[in-house]
């Protein structure tokens, strides 16, 4: 039986890695692998550290995989290992990050052919200032956006992920959207609330 097919859920697949099948535990890694270098790097704001860091948090998983917990998901577990490392690797490096990828809503559409130079270098410029405005936002806020707006996960998850509640979730990111939008409100042409 593929362990990589689509019957398997992810906790299924984490059980039977806890089992010893590394099958089950690559088709994880397969899946996850893209997702938790972007998040690690939209984080630290270097991709090739993002690469290292990733393989680590996949490392520490495999060693770790005898502790999951099947009652969570495994998604929940996997990413509290790459927040630690985040804030980790933050905190090691003594500075917050320079700047995070701009949020692909906000930033959607713009940068396509056909564009003036000027258009083109405006957009680049707002992209930039997200960027700074989001690396400028607390560490549990930008995680909180980070992981809502880019990983699509939900506040219930991210909570669990954050040891945190709903509530203080959705708090981080209700602040952290009105920081962004303070600090932006002036390239968006406007002056009303979120």
């Amino acid at each position: 039986m593929n362990p990589a097919g689509g019957s398997f859920t992810d906790e299924i697949l984490a059980l039977r890695a806890k089992g010893g099948n590394k099958d089950a535990f690559n088709a994880l890694t397969v899946k996850y692998h893209a997702a938790i270098v972007n998040f690690v790097n939209r984080n630290i704001n270097d991709y090739t550290r993002a690469e290292e860091l990733a393989q680590e948090v996949f490392v520490r998983c495999y060693r770790n995989i005898g502790r999951f917990d099947p009652q969570y998901k495994f998604r929940t577990w996997l990413y509290t290992i790459a927040v630690n490392y985040c804030k980790n690797e933050i905190r090691d490096a003594g500075k917050r990050p320079k700047s995070v990828d701009s949020l692909d809503t906000i930033a959607a559409g713009s940068g396509t052919g056909g564009e003036l130079p000027v258009t083109r270098l405006m957009a680049e410029e707002f992209q930039e200032q997200i960027a700074l405005a989001m690396a400028a936002l607390p560490e549990e806020q930008r995680l909180a956006i980070i992981m809502s707006f880019y990983d699509g996960i939900n506040y219930k998850e991210i909570a669990g992920i954050m040891d945190a509640t709903e509530n203080t979730v959705k708090s981080w990111v209700f602040r952290g959207k009105q920081a962004l939008f303070e600090k932006l409100k002036h390239y968006m042409g406007t002056d009303e609330n979120i």
